[in-house]
C-alpha cells in the first residue's frame, strides 16, 4: 500500500513539472543608461559575450528585447562576424553598419525598429549597438524578457514517467 501512495506521488509531481515546464516562465530585465556612441549607422559590440544556455537539450530561451530611444538600432552577431568588424580598419569603410553587419538576430535590415526576439542557440553571441546618425541619444535603456520552456525530449520523458508510476500504482492491490 505504500508504494502505491509513493507512485501516486511520483505521477503527480511529474505531471507537474510537465505542465510548468511546457507553460514555462520568464525572467525579465533592463540594463539602464548604456552608452551610445555617437557615429553614425557603425555597430560597436560588448567585450563579453551573450550568456548561453547551458542545456539546449532540455530547456528552450527565447530572449525578447526592446529598447528606448528610435535612434538606436540593436544587433546580436556570432563571434565571427564580431571579430570581422573589431578587425575593420576605420568606420569610413562602410563595414559593420546597418547594411553591411551579418546579423543572427537585429539590425534594421528586419525592420527591428523597435525591439527583437531571438532563440538562443549553442555558441558565443556578442549584442551590438548603433546609432542611426550622430545626434542620437548618449545613453540607451535596454529590456529584455527570457521565456524559458522544457524541451519536447524532456515532455516526453516526463509523459513516461508518469505514465510508469500511475501504471504501477494503478495494477497493485
Amino acid at each position: 500500500m505504500e508504494s502505491k501512495k509513493i507512485a501516486i506521488i511520483a505521477g503527480s509531481v511529474f505531471m507537474v513539472i510537465l505542465l510548468l515546464g511546457i507553460n514555462g516562465f520568464s525572467v525579465k530585465g533592463e540594463e539602464t543608461g548604456i552608452p551610445a556612441i555617437s557615429a553614425p549607422d557603425q555597430a560597436f559590440f560588448s567585450e563579453e559575450p551573450l550568456p548561453t544556455n547551458p542545456v539546449p537539450a532540455l530547456v528552450s530561451a527565447k530572449v525578447t528585447i526592446t529598447w528606448s530611444e528610435e535612434d538606436i538600432w540593436l544587433v546580436i552577431v556570432d563571434s565571427d562576424e564580431k571579430d570581422r568588424c573589431s578587425s575593420a580598419p576605420s568606420p569610413f569603410f562602410d563595414m559593420c553598419n546597418s547594411r553591411d553587419v551579418q546579423a543572427t538576430a537585429g539590425g534594421i535590415e528586419n525592420n527591428n525598429i523597435d525591439g527583437f526576439s531571438w532563440n538562443v542557440e549553442n555558441g558565443e553571441y556578442y549584442a551590438g549597438l548603433g546609432q542611426k546618425n550622430s545626434n542620437g541619444p548618449g545613453t540607451v535603456d535596454v529590456y529584455y524578457d527570457v521565456k524559458l520552456r522544457i524541451s519536447g525530449l524532456v515532455a516526453v520523458v516526463l509523459i513516461g514517467l508518469s505514465g510508469a508510476c500511475f501504471g504501477y500504482a494503478f495494477t497493485r492491490e
